[in-house]
């Protein structure tokens, strides 16, 4: 059995990033009722079962059911002993991923389960660096909390247990739905995610065990801790996690030699923050300016610090240093990286440390304000290039005008 891995939100706690991952996926979404189900644990016996009896059979795209038809079985499993024979939004209610109400809801009738390679691949720029081929690695992600999503997606709906360090096509299409707020068909998705279980190799890693568990005890048919059955429990993806992933860093605090933990590299290019909303009327999606987000709570982070952008024209003239535009072309990424490291420093919570002008606070750093006359202010005069009583007149630096 593959290692299920939940989120840990204790530790998004603990790096600021809670609110904004509530807010990236929803409360009471699909998304939220699929990342939810992952706190369950795995029994080996009852999800080979499912999965060597899956079948996914979708309709026609054209079909069109009759007015109190019954929507046909697409879904068939056995499930400890018993047949099952599901539509699609059966199997979705069953799984917990949709309430009855909400198939026929837009949430669910307008839902897509696959989007064209390029359109995914024009959207990639949005959150990572550098082309999209059909798969990137995931270290090109910007955003952290981003790459800390999809090693949740990696071992959840599209679960593997390597090369999680790739973003595959699948990976992406469904951080396009989850951040760009379009419907996806998590079930169907999973009913296509389960039926390729049927011939693949025997030695290969289960996933899926959570989902199977979930569709038991809807059932009836094992109660939340049967007898007989051997548990896998999930694995949080915690402060080791994140850690070997390189997307947090250890801090020194000074007090009682402690350390905390600090997200690296915030990454949003926009000053908004998008927000997904799951009400009865449907999902919706809406962005909020930095001003608003701040009141209510909600981190607020950039692809670069909230330090000004350098202007390298201007440096170099404030510098009376002489760049050509190509090397002021040259060197603005370099310096903007500067700018970025130090502007990680903002993110870090100082509240509980006490501040510190130098290392040696214990005793008093500053001489007396004691005026005194200096002897040799002749000898200062003559090697000065401009000098009119009583002022020294250098080039202006400040301001030209």
């Amino acid at each position: 059995m593959g290692n299920q891995k939940a989120i840990d939100y204790d530790l998004l706690a603990e790096l600021g990033q809670q609110e904004r991952m509530t807010a990236i996926i929803g409360e009471d979404t699909p998304w939220s009722r699929l990342f939810e189900m992952t706190y369950a644990p795995q029994y080996r016996l009852i999800t080979v079962e499912f999965l060597s009896t899956f079948r996914y059979r979708p309709q026609a795209p054209d079909f069109q059911p009759q007015p109190g038809q019954a929507q046909p079985a697409e879904v068939s499993f056995r499930l400890c002993g018993a047949p099952y024979h599901l539509s699609l939004a059966e199997f979705g209610s069953v799984l917990g991923l949709y309430t009855e109400q909400e198939t026929q809801m837009p949430i669910y009738t307008t839902a897509i389960h696959t989007a064209d390679d390029a359109v995914v691949s024009a959207w990639w720029p949005r959150i990572g660096d550098d082309a999209f081929d059909r798969s990137a690695r995931v270290t090109r992600i910007r955003d952290p909390l981003i790459r800390y999503l999809h090693r949740c997606i990696a071992s959840s709906v599209t679960g593997r247990g390597m090369s999680q360090e790739w973003c595959t096509s699948q990976d992406l299409f469904f951080l396009y739905c989850i951040l760009s707020g379009r419907p996806c068909n998590l079930a169907r998705c999973l009913a296509e995610y389960f039926s390729t279980y049927y011939h693949r190799q025997e030695r290969g890693l289960i996933f899926g065990g959570v989902y199977v568990t979930r569709i038991a005890r809807f059932n009836g048919l094992i109660d939340m801790e049967p007898a007989g059955m051997e548990a896998f429990h999930p694995v949080r993806l915690d402060r080791r996690t994140v850690l070997g992933m390189r997307i947090a860093q250890t801090f020194p605090r000074r007090k009682m030699g402690t350390r905390a933990l600090i997200l690296l590299t915030p990454a949003f290019k926009s000053d908004r923050i998008l927000l997904n909303h799951f009400t009865n009327y449907g999902f919706h999606q809406t962005f909020r300016q930095k001003e608003k987000m701040l009141q209510v709570g909600v981190r607020e982070y950039s692809v670069h610090s909230s330090l000004e952008r350098p202007n390298v024209t201007h440096l170099a003239e404030t510098a009376r240093i002489s760049l050509t535009p190509q090397e002021a072309e040259e060197f603005a990424p370099k310096i903007q990286k500067v700018v970025d490291w130090f502007g990680q420093l903002q993110d870090v919570d100082l509240q509980s440390i006490e501040p510190a002008i130098r290392p040696d606070t214990e005793a008093g750093s500053f001489r007396e304000d004691d005026p005194e006359t200096f002897d040799n202010r002749e000898a200062i005069i003559a090697a000065i290039p401009s000098y009119e009583e009583p002022y020294i007149k250098v080039p202006i630096v400040l301001n030209k005008d």
